[in-house]
């Protein structure tokens, strides 16, 4: 009868068993940038009728999952009958492999097997949270339409160390 006694409640394995799961329906491969300097100093270029954006370091190239998120509280509406109702869509990354991911960070869809649209946008990392499995780290993202164009290149930047992460913006930012 001892021995029954001395036994875990969960086998040790059990967070080995259920990790290939989600990590196998990551899809999607993002890039997550940081602003770095003045991060509200953008002006227009009459020259290439673009944006003149500051600049950004990239913290995470890799695969993601991405859900709609239907929570009433994600969603910013304005008063006065307006349509301002910004969509959140919440992404899910591998905790181990990203560093950790702040809000108004930016996150872009390189490749989307599913659903190429993703591709077209930007998202602003509104909150980040950790998931109900520790080995997932929830991003809710504000979806941008507006300066898909602000960000690098595919794959034309490679990752920053962890070390040289730059710190995350906490004040003057007016991204969203």
């Amino acid at each position: 009868m001892a021995p029954l006694l001395n036994r875990r409640a969960l086998d040790p394995r059990w967070a080995w068993h259920q990790r290939s799961v989600p990590i196998g329906h990551m899809f999607i491969v993002c890039e997550i940038f940081r602003r770095v300097g003045d991060v509200a100093n953008y002006s227009y270029d009459p020259a290439t009728g673009g944006l003149d954006a500051p600049p950004m370091v990239l913290l995470y190239r890799g695969q993601a999952r991405a859900a709609t998120n239907k929570d009433w509280r994600a969603r910013v509406k304005t008063i006065r009958g307006d349509s301002g109702i910004a969509h959140a869509v919440r992404f899910q990354i591998p905790e181990e492999e990203a560093p950790p991911i702040h809000a108004h960070d930016v996150l872009r869809v390189i490749d989307s097997p599913a659903d190429q649209e993703l591709t077209h946008f930007v998202f602003h990392v509104r909150n980040m949270m950790m998931s109900s499995a520790p080995w997932l780290r929830n991003l809710l993202c504000d979806v941008d339409v507006a300066h898909p164009n602000v960000l690098p290149p595919p794959y034309s930047m490679q990752p920053v160390e962890s070390f040289n992460t730059p710190p995350p913006i906490t004040t003057g930012c007016n991204c969203g």
